[in-house]
């Protein structure tokens, strides 16, 4: 290891650089702290040893620039103090140095010191290594989650079917609108519209608990999951018990419980015939426009069933209802109402119902925009706990069994 030493008495400065040369060191010396200091800006010290009064620059402002100059790591420098006054070792110790040795030293003591600091040095290396690796471990982490926050995005709907298919946006029956909010850089929101044929269409949201990695994990695997279960997907409340079998085979011994809520609904546009089953999932709200009102959904036998992977063959039950063209089915995650505000009062389903009452006259994308307004500036700057989706779907028009 090399060593600075600066020293402006030439017996003690020959003494030091034939013991420490004699105990391994390469040694650079000074004859005083100008000399010493151009020796440490031009090289890689990690070693000083200098004593306290010397001319031109003294041994405390040599320290002071040491201190002062960013380097790579750490350097440890030893003061040769000519007595062991209290106030010139506290005025060392001030400016900077880690350690003293009085003069005339011995080379035992000297040796000593030497070692305490190539051991904190050496601490503090493997120190400055773990945090490489640590920074090296959380920017690999970070390019995963923009990579799982990618392919979350890309599971999601990119564009939404028509009902008919073969007709433009414009001429579709039914339109769809969407807002999410990720609590983190990934989600346990997800949903999707499935066009089951160019008059029924199947619209699915659901929420894993928790959020981040693990339950934008499940996400994906619900995805898959939805298109697997595509053969029954016109049976509301089958596809919701077939998706808590195949998650419980999944996910039924696992150290830590995984459920979902989810609420599945299939419409008929010809008719607007809604069939609808519910997974312990928040009650959408259905706007009426029309008659500019809005109500929560009416519920299923009084009663959610249970959240997916909870308990073995429960049993999801089926309610109807008519949609009308104006009409807006309003489907979204509890982490919206579940926003808090200073006080630590929640937001409320309540006051998200009124919400949608008091903006009814919006277009549906201004609608989204005004509840995710209000909703913010209620938490008082402190934003969603939770991952927040929200889903609408409005009817147009009705179609006809021709559209088939």
């Amino acid at each position: 290891m090399q060593i600075l030493v600066a020293e402006d008495d030439p017996v003690t400065r020959h003494l030091l650089q034939t013991t420490l040369r004699r105990w391994g060191y390469e040694v650079i010396v000074a004859p005083d702290g100008v000399q010493a200091w151009e020796h440490f800006d031009r090289g890689d010290f990690q070693l000083v040893l200098t004593d306290q009064e010397m001319p031109v620059m003294g041994g405390l402002e040599l320290v002071r620039r040491i201190r002062a100059r960013s380097g790579a790591g750490y350097v440890y420098v030893i003061l040769l103090a000519a007595s062991s006054d209290r106030a010139e070792i506290i005025a060392g110790l001030e400016a900077g140095a880690d350690d003293f040795i009085c003069k005339p030293f011995h080379p035992a003591e000297l040796q000593v010191r030497l070692r305490t600091g190539e051991r904190l040095l050496r601490l503090e290396k493997a120190l400055v290594e773990q945090n490489r690796v640590l920074r090296d471990r959380n920017a690999e982490m970070e390019a995963d989650l923009r990579t799982a926050c990618e392919v979350q995005l890309a599971l999601l709907p990119q564009g939404y079917p028509n009902f008919p298919r073969h007709v433009p946006l414009e001429g579709s029956h039914l339109r769809f609108f969407d807002r999410y909010w990720p609590d983190g850089a990934v989600g346990g929101d997800f949903f999707s519209v499935l066009p089951l044929s160019d008059t029924l269409a199947g619209v699915f949201i659901c929420d894993v608990m928790g959020h981040g990695v693990r339950a934008a994990l499940v996400t994906a695997m619900v995805r898959a999951l939805l298109e697997g279960l595509r053969p029954i997907a016109e049976e509301s409340g089958r596809l919701l018990a077939a998706m808590n079998r195949e998650l419980l085979a999944i996910f039924g011994k696992a150290a830590v419980p995984v459920f979902l809520t989810a609420f599945y609904a299939i419409i008929d546009t010809t008719t607007g015939h809604l069939e609808y089953a519910n997974a312990g999932h928040p009650v959408p709200i259905l706007a009426r426009r029309s008659e500019m009102r809005a109500e929560p959904l009416d519920a299923v036998e009084g009663m959610p069933g249970p959240p997916l992977g909870v308990r073995d063959d429960p049993r999801y039950a089926v309610a109807h209802s008519v949609l009308i063209p104006g009409d807006l089915l309003l489907m979204f995650t509890d982490g919206l109402f579940e926003a808090i505000d200073g006080e630590g009062e929640a937001y409320g389903e309540e006051r998200l119902l009124d919400a949608v009452r008091r903006n009814l006259g919006q277009a549906v994308n201004r609608l989204f925009d005004d509840i995710h307004l209000e909703v913010a500036t209620f938490s008082e700057g402190q934003g969603f706990s939770d991952d927040v989706c929200l889903l609408g779907m409005e009817v147009i028009s009705r179609g006809s069994a021709r559209d088939d």
